[in-house]
């Protein structure tokens, strides 16, 4: 919602600060890349539901590694106290 808000503002920002025609166009023309980075941020927000997917092959390996190896390999620099 919050991303909703910032398009809203800086689409009524743009259309205030604009004064010439050249102004529209490159008011126009930054407001298409701020809603494209929006529409953006709400596809990779969804890995395996929007245009852009990815496996989630790494994440479960990753998963199952950490499941077959005991909690105390990971701190084997740390010097036991005492």
């Amino acid at each position: 919602m919050v991303l909703v808000i910032y398009v809203v503002v800086t689409a009524g920002m743009l259309g205030y600060v604009r004064v010439t025609s050249q102004g529209l166009a490159a008011a126009g023309f930054l407001f298409a890349l701020v809603t494209m980075s929006l529409m953006l941020i709400l596809d990779i927000d969804r890995p395996a539901g929007g245009a852009i997917r990815e496996s989630q092959a790494p994440m479960v390996a990753l998963s199952e590694t950490l499941r077959t190896q005991p909690p105390g390999t990971f701190d084997r620099w740390r010097k036991p106290p005492g």
